[in-house]
């Protein structure tokens, strides 16, 4: 926080203190409560990664908002989700479009993992079509996600042999 020593509770500017806190890219929210006679409660939330973004050499995270995280070693093991299909300059370049194109895809991944195993690969490349690929099955989505999705649930009883491989 940086706070000088001579700083009080009364004279501490919370709002300041957020948006300093608040730039760091791994904090998502920052709330601050003033408890007396000598104590400043300071709740943060940190962004959680949410999928896989960027080569494999060079892997960022996005969180579940789409925003873009700190370059970072990607674990062994991870079974987030991989989205592609734009750049990272992309993504900082067109912020709310890639915000938006990486959070319908972090959201369809989850309503997969619902219904498949495996780890999937989300193509974002198109501004109104998701394009998802799992082990045997590869789905595309346009702007009613949702309406697709459920679409899908009354079919798929119907398909799940065929899917499956049996």
């Amino acid at each position: 926080l940086d706070l000088a020593p001579q700083t009080s509770l009364f004279s501490v500017d919370s709002e300041l203190l957020a948006t300093r806190l608040e730039s760091h890219p791994w904090i998502g929210s920052v709330a601050f409560e003033r408890v007396l006679p000598h104590s400043l409660v300071i709740q943060v939330t940190e962004r959680q990664p949410a999928a896989v973004f960027g080569s494999p050499t060079e892997p960022y995270y996005l969180d579940a908002e789409g925003y873009l995280l700190p370059k970072g070693k990607v674990q062994a093991g991870t079974t987030l989700p991989i989205v592609d299909g734009v750049t990272s300059a992309f993504m900082t370049q067109h912020q709310a479009e890639g915000h938006r194109r990486a959070k319908q895809g972090i959201h369809i991944a989850a309503l997969l993992s619902q219904q498949f195993s495996g780890r999937p690969r989300i193509d974002v490349s198109q501004p109104h079509t998701t394009i998802v690929d799992l082990p045997n099955v590869r789905f595309q989505f346009g702007r009613e996600v949702e309406d697709q999705w459920q679409r899908f649930l009354v079919l798929y009883p119907t398909v799940k042999d065929k899917i499956e491989g049996r």
